[in-house]
């Protein structure tokens, strides 16, 4: 039995942000992310600070390597659209931290959501939230009802990701 790319999504351990490309006339948010590999060896840092440097200790790299998928989500209906940078974001009150595609019957984007828009009397029905969570960046999106985002994928070979650019 073959996964499907949504599968795959769900069980990558980190993601890190490519594009994020917003088509007004369609309304459709396209979110390009990198799965990634975590290094099974430990490296310290080298800030130059011994110091900082015991305080930061050993960590494992995470990497796009050849053979990692780049995943595409898709989104239709799209009301809004915010980028966060994940060292701010806020935690919300039933966050699956296991997941890097979420969906909240209710959140603090919903209730801004709410009080900055009108669209919900205008679609005469609610806002549903989803976040795309990456290593750096919560993608966070306020699509009408039923839209479940399309996610497709590929896999990333040397020559994309090491070819000279020149």
């Amino acid at each position: 039995m073959t996964r499907s790319d949504r599968n795959r999504l769900e069980t990558e351990q980190a993601l890190r942000l490519v594009n994020v490309i917003y088509d007004g006339v369609e309304r459709v948010v396209r979110i390009i992310v990198d799965g990634t590999r975590v290094s099974d060896e430990t490296a310290r840092p080298d800030t130059g600070n011994e110091t900082l440097d015991g305080i930061i200790g050993a960590s494992h790299a995470i990497d796009v390597l050849p053979g990692c998928r780049q995943y595409t989500i898709a989104f239709e209906d799209v009301v809004a659209v915010q980028i966060r940078d994940e060292s701010y974001a806020e935690v919300e009150r039933e966050e699956d931290y296991f997941r890097p595609l979420r969906h909240y019957p209710a959140s603090r984007f919903l209730t801004h959501m709410r009080d900055a828009t009108f669209a919900e009397a205008v679609l005469n029905q609610p806002l549903v939230h989803w976040a795309v969570v990456t290593l750096d960046d919560v993608i966070d999106i306020a699509a009408q009802p039923g839209d479940v985002p399309a996610v497709s994928s590929r896999v990333l070979t040397a020559t994309e990701l090491w070819a000279d650019p020149d």
